[in-house]
């Protein structure tokens, strides 16, 4: 897909499946859905690609968020923004999942695992490759298994109702 997709306070009573789809938003978003509603899960993998942001901004997901294998590329700014979002299960940046580009979290809300098992998060040099503060996950939060950060994880006043995880990881910078 050339340009940006605009599913902005979407209403999709099932889920949003784009597995192994290339999202190109030629130098904009890739893909913005701030506001959605979405009752099932969402999937954005196997090979998944977005160049430009993929933007889920106070989006209700009413499963999990699967980015399994996809990557997530931008020259500056944010790869990926869950800012504020609620999601009804896990959220999987993992297995092969790539992100250049800040990952923003703030406020989300998350009621299941957060698993960044042998995901790459790449911050572009520029400041911290993933943004939790002040967000909530029910369960683990697992940066392990080959997990690589180039940057910074920012957690402050990040509540987690499980384990935090860094066995077999390499991450530049961690402030909680």
């Amino acid at each position: 897909t050339r340009g940006t997709v605009n599913l902005l306070n979407a209403q999709i009573s099932a889920s949003l499946k784009c597995a192994g789809s290339q999202f190109d938003g030629q130098d904009k978003k890739a893909l913005i859905a701030s506001g959605a509603e979405i009752n099932s899960v969402v999937q954005l993998t196997k090979e998944f690609s977005a160049k430009g942001g993929v933007i889920f901004r106070s989006a209700k997901v009413g499963g999990s968020f699967d980015c399994g294998s996809g990557t997530f590329w931008v020259d500056e700014g944010e790869s990926l923004d869950f800012d504020k979002a609620v999601i009804g299960g896990s959220v999987f940046l993992h297995e092969g999942f790539s992100s250049t580009g800040t990952i923003r979290m703030s406020g989300v809300r998350i009621f299941g695992q957060l698993s960044c098992i042998n995901g790459r998060f790449d911050g572009n040099r520029k400041g911290h490759a993933l943004n939790m503060e002040r967000g909530y996950v029910r369960n683990n939060v697992l940066f392990s298994r080959g997990c690589e950060v180039i940057g910074g994880l920012f957690l402050a006043g990040c509540s987690i109702d499980g384990n935090l995880g860094f066995d077999d990881s390499s991450i530049d910078e961690i402030k909680a």
